[in-house]
């Protein structure tokens, strides 16, 4: 039998592959949100110390990943999970390994930073510059608010740089002749940050291909939008840097401003799509002002969004979440039957749950040894016969039958335990490997900070800017 087919901008696009297209973003941003869900209950039962998720912009999410290309870099802060599982470039099971500060299994910044901070590698282990071109580019993410901005500036004008150089074949591993596209992304509450405003206004002057996507639920934590943003509407307070109706002036220097609901999945795509292309064709910044978002979880695991909205915003949030919107569709338009939703929503539960509890084991095992070096230790010890033995004992059984393992429950046990014996000169052993236990921990989060391996593969800073002063292949055009 013959396929459907629909067309599209003279392109044929096939109805079959179309509606698994959006199926697939569908299921993406259910396991953000049940990421969301499950890592809220994680620090709420004590296995992580904080969260704060990116739940009830998903959506918006999952769009724009679908136009971000490989050599593009993004520089964004700690809400961006869902774009991250749409390119792949974090698992659910590395994911949770950062959320529970997990050093050894968190690929992104081995758990010093919190959760949803992403970051991808420049080079490699033998410190030779990774092709950048052939693979997704973040710069690691921020928590300081508006941080993020400046960075993305600066990449953006890089992208321009490669792009007006004499030789773009020089630099054929770091850019595609300029033609990749920064992304950022940033809470409506952050952009009455400096940062930001000083951010835009130099994008428009330098004309750069900068997109920045601000992600605007109506709060920043408790305090609405009215009382931070004037005209209560960031894209409405930055019109006068705009082109007027989006039609680029080449003797004019501006921004594209694109206002979209973050819960309308069509839109989102037509309209995202052209801006992206304008900036990548173009060299121009463009804002996307994503609003009407929800936050189904709360600013954060740290607070109670019913504390400070009114009954009536939360049952709108409910009715206008993203996802249901999505649902809602979806179903409209006859991509899935309601069956088949019910069924990818029970998978989606199913594969989450998996790779929490995979990750929660993987942690876990990082303290086997310890536990195992703490016993044989403590069995070797020599006590005096008025050493209260019994809760020695009771306070090293507490230590082993223990199932949620940190180096700070540890740490705090064997104080304990140590605390028992004034005479310290009996307990040596113990305080050496506590000592040395707490040391260990501390080259853990510390190690790395900088590139730590084979210095002579790499530039120094000073020959760098030789490099670039002396070899006209460098050289910009005027």
């Amino acid at each position: 039998m013959e396929k459907n087919h629909l067309v599209e901008d003279d392109q044929l696009i096939d109805l079959t592959t179309f509606k698994q297209e959006v199926l697939k973003d569908y299921e993406i941003c259910l396991t953000s949100r049940e990421v969301s869900f499950q890592g809220r209950k994680e620090v709420l039962g004590g296995k992580a110390k904080f969260g704060i998720f990116g739940s009830g912009i998903e959506l918006p999410q999952v769009v724009m990943a679908k136009f971000f290309k490989k050599g593009d870099w993004k520089s964004g802060y700690y809400r961006d999970q869902t774009f991250a599982f749409a390119l792949e470039l974090s698992s659910l099971e590395s994911y949770f390994a950062q959320l529970y500060a997990d050093s050894k299994n968190d690929p992104f910044s081995g758990g010093r930073q919190m959760n949803a901070h992403f970051a991808t590698r420049n080079i490699d282990d033998e410190g030779n510059i990774i092709n950048l071109v052939e693979q997704y580019n973040i710069a690691a993410d921020l928590a300081p608010t508006a941080g993020q901005v400046t960075h993305a500036l600066g990449l953006a004008l890089a992208s321009k740089c490669f792009k007006n150089s004499w030789d773009c074949d020089f630099f054929e591993h770091l850019s595609d002749q300029g033609q990749e596209v920064c992304f950022c992304t940033i809470g409506d509450a952050s952009t009455s940050e400096g940062q930001f405003w000083e951010t835009v206004n130099a994008a428009g002057v330098l004309k750069i291909p900068l997109a920045i996507f601000v992600w605007d639920n109506g709060y920043g934590i408790s305090v609405p939008i009215e009382l931070q943003t004037v005209k209560a509407s960031i894209s409405e307070a930055l019109k006068g840097m705009g082109y007027y109706n989006n039609i680029i002036n080449e003797h004019e220097t501006g921004i594209l401003i694109y206002k979209i609901k973050g819960w309308d999945y069509s839109d989102l795509c037509q309209q995202i799509a052209e801006g992206i292309h304008l900036v990548r064709t173009k060299g121009v910044p463009a804002i996307f002002h994503i609003e009407e978002l929800t936050q189904p979880h709360g600013h954060s695991t740290s607070g109670s969004q019913e504390r400070y909205k009114s009954k009536e915003r939360l049952d709108w949030e409910k009715n206008w979440d993203c996802i249901l919107k999505m649902e809602e569709w979806i179903l409209a338009n006859k991509i899935a039957e309601p069956h088949e939703i019910d069924t990818l929503k029970q998978l989606v539960k199913n594969k989450v749950m998996e790779a929490k509890n995979t990750a929660w084991v993987n942690y876990q095992n990082t303290f086997k040894h310890t536990i195992d070096d703490i016993i044989g230790c403590f069995n070797n010890l020599q006590f005096k016969t008025d050493f209260n033995f019994e809760i020695a004992q009771n306070l090293l059984k507490e230590i082993i039958e223990h199932n949620n393992y940190s180096r700070s429950f540890i740490l705090h046990k064997l104080s304990l335990i140590i605390d028992l014996e004034p005479d310290n000169t009996l307990l040596k052993p113990l305080i050496d490997f506590r000592n040395n236990y707490n040391k260990m921990g501390f080259d853990s989060y510390n190690k790395n900070l900088y590139y730590e391996g084979n210095k002579d593969k790499t530039i120094s800073h000073f020959e760098a800017s030789e490099l670039t002063y002396n070899n006209p292949k460098i050289q910009l055009k005027n």
